[in-house]
């Protein structure tokens, strides 16, 4: 059983879902590694928690986006290896593959955010994402011949109602013998990000080149995934062999195009000074930012048949209601609506 651990990024996420939990279970925190810009941050939620780490170390700000670990980090761990016997990984997804190979080949237990792998730097190209493919295939090699163990958080499959749906819907498939034919997924939990932020928000960021399917979109994908899995487990002789995918993004600048300054000025009450300066802060290159919404059919085939119709669609860009802020922050009112 893990006792202590190492912790990789100490950020909202962790401090939302894993922290909280490590303090209940009386787990001790060996170390932690954050960038020196998150210093005040994180010194401020560790005053006056009871679980407090025995160390916290900090790299250079502009180290955090880095697709190989900062040698600051790597001397840490191993000066701290003997202290530790599980590693959460919950630091910006461009940085998460250093520290899970680093788990792997020092056969350290990990715990590790959606997604394992994005390549860095990224980019909307083929070679990017044949990347995806050829960096997975060598991380899954390591961890084959690894005595450690690795969990990715997908923690939606453990929700009550997606359980009691894939449950239901085994039983059927396995009592009658047919196979799903259809399924929809569909999400929105977006905002109304004014033009800067779209180039400069580093949780849940645009900037690498990557977006909202790397997002909260990686968790619908993993349920569409698992789903389908059904036919493969209870109706293994008409489960489909291959797949094809056609999908489109919004982009920000597709949102740009819709939100003039003459409207974001009456949608926020942003004043001409602060338009001025979110509009400085856009990138020169709209087109490389990551997806803020995307929409994707999906065919599962055995041979010439189609077995199973997909279509997945997630909306980070929808808003219902303008809302005041901060002047740096000035977003559309959040909402949700899931349909799965």
């Amino acid at each position: 059983m893990i006792r202590r651990v190492a912790i990789i990024g100490l950020g909202p996420h962790n401090r939302r879902i894993y922290y909280p939990q490590l303090e209940r279970r009386n787990i001790v925190v060996a170390l932690v590694i954050d960038i020196e810009g998150q210093r005040e941050s994180v010194e401020g939620f560790l005053q006056g928690r009871r679980l407090q780490p025995e160390q916290v170390v900090y790299i250079p700000t502009e180290a955090r986006d880095d697709p190989t670990m900062h040698p600051t980090a790597a001397a840490a761990l191993q000066a701290a290896r003997d202290r530790f016997d599980g590693i959460i990984i919950s630091s910006e997804p461009s940085s998460h593959q250093p520290y899970l190979r680093w788990a792997l080949e020092h056969g350290v237990p990990a715990l590790i955010d959606k997604p394992p792998i994005i390549p860095a730097p990224f980019a909307l190209t083929a070679e990017a994402a044949k990347r995806i493919i050829t960096e997975f295939d060598e991380v899954l090699a390591l961890a084959e011949a690894s005595p450690a163990s690795v969990a990715v958080t997908v923690q939606r499959r453990a929700h009550p109602g997606y359980k009691f749906v894939h449950e239901y819907v085994s039983e059927f498939v396995a009592q009658h013998g047919v196979p799903i034919s259809y399924i929809d997924i569909y999400h929105a939990d977006g905002m109304w990000c004014m033009p800067g932020e779209l180039s400069t928000r580093t949780y849940h960021p645009y900037r690498h080149g990557y977006g909202k399917l790397c997002h909260s979109g990686y968790h619908f994908l993993d349920l569409l995934m698992w789903f389908n899995s059904i036919n493969e487990a209870c109706c293994a002789h008409k489960a489909a062999h291959t797949f094809e995918v056609y999908c489109r993004r919004f982009g920000a600048e597709d949102q740009l195009h819709q939100h003039t300054d003459a409207d974001l000025a009456r949608l926020t009450k942003a004043s001409d000074a602060q338009l001025r300066d979110s509009r400085e802060q856009t990138a020169a290159d709209l087109s490389a930012l990551g997806e803020l919404n995307f929409h994707s059919l999906l065919q599962f085939f055995r041979g010439a048949a189609v077995v199973t119709q997909a279509t997945h669609s997630r909306l980070g860009s929808a808003a219902h209601e303008a809302t005041s802020g901060p002047p740096r922050r000035r977003v559309g009112a959040q909402f949700r609506h899931c349909r799965a």
